[in-house]
């Protein structure tokens, strides 16, 4: 029988469960920019940042936020319908640090939703950004392609009205 070399990590049956994922939630890859409002003795002071990794009760943000596990930050997502999380710094590694949500505020009536609904409908309303989104880029190339159909009739004529000159 063919078995994997004994020294590539990961494919050595006998060392596969130390690779086992101990999360709770499955992490999904992402590129989504977000404005991170860190709550200091002295200020909330907003920077904009990216996320590279989220689930269903936390993310991973790249933001030029000095962090410290324990600290308590604000996540704005800027979508058609804003979306602000609070969640608390779990992990940091320089401009890299791990949130965990704590609860949604929802609207102006400041509703707490638990944060295991809020993936479901960033991703809901995600894909609703994304729908229209490409329904206007639709509609911008057909009327790109109109524009061009016009201009070449506009050159055909130009080129008769030349050469009957």
């Amino acid at each position: 029988m063919n078995q994997p070399p004994q020294h590539v990590a990961g494919l050595n049956p006998q060392r596969s469960k130390e690779f086992i994922n101990p999360r709770r939630w499955p992490r999904f890859q992402v590129h989504l920019p977000v404005v991170i409002t860190a709550e200091t003795e002295v200020s909330g002071m907003a920077v904009p940042g990216l996320v590279s990794e989220m689930s269903r009760r936390g993310m991973a943000v790249y933001a030029g936020v000095h962090a410290k596990p324990g600290e308590l930050m604000h996540v704005d997502f800027r979508t058609t319908n804003p979306l602000r999380l609070a969640a608390i710094v779990r992990n940091c590694s320089g401009y890299c640090f791990g949130l965990e949500f704590l609860a949604r505020e929802m609207d102006r009536e400041s509703k707490v939703i638990p944060a295991e609904d809020m993936l479901a409908q960033f991703v809901g309303r995600h894909e609703e950004y994304l729908l229209n989104r490409q329904t206007a880029i639709e509609r911008a190339r057909q009327q790109t392609l109109k524009i061009r159909r016009l201009r070449e009739e506009i050159e055909m004529l130009l080129r008769v009205a030349q050469v009957g000159e």
